[in-house]
C-alpha cells in the first residue's frame, strides 16, 4: 500500500455492513509507526525504534524497553498459562550473555542476569521503590554459573534502592552486610545491625 505523500498513513481497513472500519492495520509515516486496531479501539502499536506498545498509542516514558504493556483500567497483567499431563509449570526465563550480537560470551562475576524493579509515580514521572536483582557471584564457567538474588528497597526521601539482604551462591542468607564476616563465613544467617538493640 502506498501514501500519497510522505507525512500521509497507508491503512488496511476490515469492516462489515454494520461497522466500515472497526479495524485496521494502519502504517503512519510521519513517524514511522504500525498501530492495529480491534473493535474501534487501538490494541498495539509497533514505534520505529520497534517498540512494542500493547494498550497504549505511545510509550509513557523514554525507556528503551521493547515491550511495554500499559492499561488505564483495573490492572495490569501477563499470565503465562501451561496446560499438560506432566509436572511442568509455566516459566519465565531471563538470559544475560557477554556477546555484542546474538552468541556465547561467558559472563563474568558480579553481571546482572536480571532485575525486577518496582515503580510508583512520585507526581512528576516514576521513581524506583524496590528492586529484586541476580547478579553473578564469583567466577562462572561451562555448566557453572554461581549467582546471588540481592533484594533492595529505596529509603524515605530516595529513589535510589540500596541492598537489604542477600542469599549468596552458597545459600547464606546476610542481611544488612554484602560480605561474609571472617568468624561466621560458615552461618547460614548472618545478620548486622548498626543500631544496639534493635535484633
Amino acid at each position: 500500500i502506498l501514501a500519497t505523500a510522505a507525512n500521509k498513513n497507508s491503512t488496511l481497513w476490515f469492516g462489515d455492513n454494520d461497522d466500515g472500519n472497526v479495524g485496521w492495520v494502519d502504517y503512519d509515516h510521519n513517524d514511522n509507526s504500525m498501530g492495529f486496531r480491534v473493535n474501534a479501539y487501538e490494541a498495539m502499536r509497533i514505534t520505529s525504534t520497534r517498540k512494542v506498545i500493547i494498550g497504549h498509542t505511545s510509550a509513557p516514558y523514554s525507556d528503551a524497553d521493547p515491550l511495554q504493556v500499559i492499561t488505564t483500567s483495573g490492572g495490569t497483567g501477563i499470565i503465562i498459562d501451561q496446560y499438560s499431563a506432566s509436572s511442568y509449570g509455566a516459566s519465565l526465563s531471563f538470559l544475560k550473555s557477554r556477546s555484542a550480537a546474538v552468541g556465547n560470551t561467558v559472563v563474568q562475576n558480579g553481571d546482572r542476569l536480571a532485575d525486577f524493579n518496582f515503580y510508583g509515580n512520585d507526581g512528576a514521572g516514576r521513581a524506583l521503590g524496590a528492586q529484586i536483582g541476580v547478579r553473578v557471584d564469583g567466577s562462572p564457567g561451562s555448566d557453572d554459573m554461581p549467582s546471588r538474588i540481592v533484594f533492595a528497597t529505596s529509603a524515605d526521601g530516595s529513589q535510589t534502592p540500596t541492598e537489604r539482604m542477600r542469599i549468596d551462591s552458597s545459600g547464606r542468607v546476610l542481611i544488612n552486610q554484602t560480605a561474609v564476616g571472617a568468624k561466621s563465613a560458615p552461618a547460614p544467617l548472618q545478620l548486622i545491625s548498626s543500631t544496639s538493640g534493635a535484633f
